[in-house]
């Protein structure tokens, strides 16, 4: 695809706006699709997310090992948000 600078310039910045490759813009844009784009900040609270989730997954294991195994499980100290 033949592209003046300028016409370049503004697909290569749509593109790294979505987070993706130019090509791969084109291509969803040939099919019709439509570009979503997800502000930077979002994508760190969702990362962020992702951690807490797994500890939390890991804490939720631990604990039905250690109930399946017949073991009592500590007491936790419940800490407010502040």
């Amino acid at each position: 695809m033949l592209l003046n600078p300028e016409m370049y310039q503004h697909w290569q910045a749509l593109a790294d706006f979505a987070g993706i490759s130019k090509a791969e813009l084109i291509r969803r844009r040939m099919e019709g699709c439509r570009i979503k784009t997800i502000p930077q900040v979002n994508w760190k609270c969702y990362w962020q997310l992702l951690t807490i989730s797994e500890n939390i997954d890991q804490i939720a294991k631990a604990q039905n090992l250690a109930i399946s195994q017949g073991l009592t499980l500590p007491q936790i100290d419940h800490i407010p948000f502040e």
